[in-house]
């Protein structure tokens, strides 16, 4: 449940819905919540929201208002299809929460950290404007989202690679973000899932990285903790993939889910 100012994670016991616990409340708007079971008492929560140019979470009632209607651009990607770029920029935030005991009453959960805060390049996930709980998924061996080239002028490019945060969820600065190589394809990623065990995540790529319409690609990486191993489904001798990929990812994605 969520407002432009706060947002709250509600908790109900099947077949009650009449007495819904607050488990956790988070000071902004945030979206597109997926958990993951870390051990019996423990839960992985991730989350979505803005994050201001300092990294901490945006809160629109507490942002300073402009005095004036006048903008100053200092580069050409300025708005991109229907909303204008700003300072603030999509992040991903996580949190654990433990599950009461005999000892806890009730659920705990610890403060909501940025995954992409004190890192040495920046990086927005999920992917704006229309960027969402696709771009990226989590499970107990971490977080794999995908991201624009942080290299690259967003203005000529659409270009979003797959990286890979080693992250255990408990710890107040997230690993760095692992990029995810993937030879000579260098188009758009997306649709990054883990597999049930948590050992592998499928994705998808295209070849070019400046046609958005080109062929998606179904990668996999066999083992998450081996980044060097990037195997293509239907992979051909001239590079351009097998036709029938288009067919199964659909299916393969339904099934990992």
């Amino acid at each position: 449940m969520a407002s432009n100012y706060h947002t709250y994670v509600l908790l109900n016991k099947p077949l009650i819905i009449d007495s819904p616990e607050t488990v956790a409340t988070f000071d902004g708007s945030v979206s597109n919540l997926k958990v993951a079971h870390l051990d019996s008492e423990t839960i992985a929560l991730v989350v979505t929201a803005l994050a201001t140019p300092s990294g901490d979470l945006f809160n629109s009632e507490k942002a300073t208002n402009s005095q004036s209607t006048g903008k100053v651009y200092t580069s050409l990607f300025v708005r991109h299809w229907d909303a204008y770029v700003s300072e603030n920029k999509n992040a991903i935030w996580y949190t654990t929460l433990k599950k009461p005991s005999k000892n806890l009453k009730t659920y705990v959960n610890s403060p909501l950290r940025n995954a992409f805060k004190g890192h040495s390049f920046a990086i927005e996930s999920p992917v704006p404007p229309f960027g969402g709980a696709g771009d990226f998924d989590i499970s107990k061996n971490g977080l794999v989202f995908v991201a624009k080239d942080p290299k690259i002028n967003p203005a000529n490019y659409t270009k979003t690679d797959l990286y890979y945060i080693p992250l255990k969820f408990t710890e107040s600065q997230a690993p760095s973000p692992q990029l995810i190589k993937t030879g000579n394809l260098k188009g758009y990623s997306s649709n990054p899932v883990f597999s049930p065990d948590a050992k592998s995540v499928v994705f998808t790529r295209m070849k070019s990285m400046q046609y958005e319409s080109d062929k998606p690609r179904l990668l996999v990486v066999p083992d998450i903790t081996d980044l060097s191993n990037t195997q293509e489904f239907y992979e051909t001798e001239d590079g351009e993939g097998g036709c029938k990929q288009a067919l199964v990812l659909h299916e393969i994605q339904l099934r990992l889910l």
